[in-house]
């Protein structure tokens, strides 16, 4: 929406804000950071890794459409890498993306995630000055919330750990009044040679004993 309204104003210049913004900030900042273990360390077929290159194709086959009216040849190379079916033969035969309208009850769900992995970094970063952890993926992380908080994250718990770029995360509901706390620790197992996670089920299975 901001960028196109910034093309009908004849503002370029606010597109190309919008823009670096979002793939700054939104992209490579979270989603990316996120996501790279998923792309990297899962099963070549598994639904997670499959999921991801998905919402990567739709963000890339988006932003070329996107950009087309400004970054003439750089959208076009592109294009021409993208695999779709019934693809148009130019970027700039191809309709112009449109806004979807925005899911506020999804971005309430997510408000209480994004802020308890700011706290999380910042209790990692103070964990590794003081000599608690190399770096995060060494880390298990327990967090202590309120009841609001608690039942906000719940439903995260098994992502936790990826969204906080670590190896281990527990909640705990602590009775608080308000607010959240984060213990770091050194987690416990061995670390796999793959993912760099540090796990307990490493050996588990028999004919993959590094695993």
């Amino acid at each position: 929406q901001t960028a196109t309204g910034a093309y009908e104003r004849y503002e370029y210049h606010r597109v190309y804000q919008a823009t670096l913004n979002f793939c700054a900030t939104e992209l490579s900042s979270f989603y990316l950071d996120v996501l790279k273990d998923r792309l990297y360390a899962s099963a070549k077929n598994s639904v997670e890794r499959r999921s991801a290159q998905t919402a990567m194709h739709r963000i890339a086959e988006t932003l070329a459409r996107l950009l087309a009216p400004i970054l003439v040849h750089t959208t076009e190379e592109v294009w021409d890498y993208l695999k779709m079916p019934n693809k148009p033969l130019s970027v700039h035969l191809a309709d112009f993306p449109t806004a979807a309208s925005a899911d506020p009850a999804l971005l309430t769900r997510w408000e209480p995630v994004l802020a308890a992995r700011e706290t999380v970094k910042k209790a990692l970063e103070e964990a590794r000055q003081a000599g608690t952890i190399g770096n995060p993926l060494e880390a298990a992380v327990t967090l202590t919330a309120d009841a609001e908080t608690y039942a906000a994250l719940l439903p995260f718990l098994e992502q936790l750990p990826s969204l906080f770029l670590v190896s281990q995360a527990h909640l705990l509901d602590g009775d608080r009044e308000s607010g959240l706390s984060v213990t770091v620790s050194a987690a416990q197992g061995a670390k796999c040679p793959r993912c760099w996670l540090i796990k307990t089920d490493i050996g588990v299975n028999a004919a993959y004993p590094m695993y």
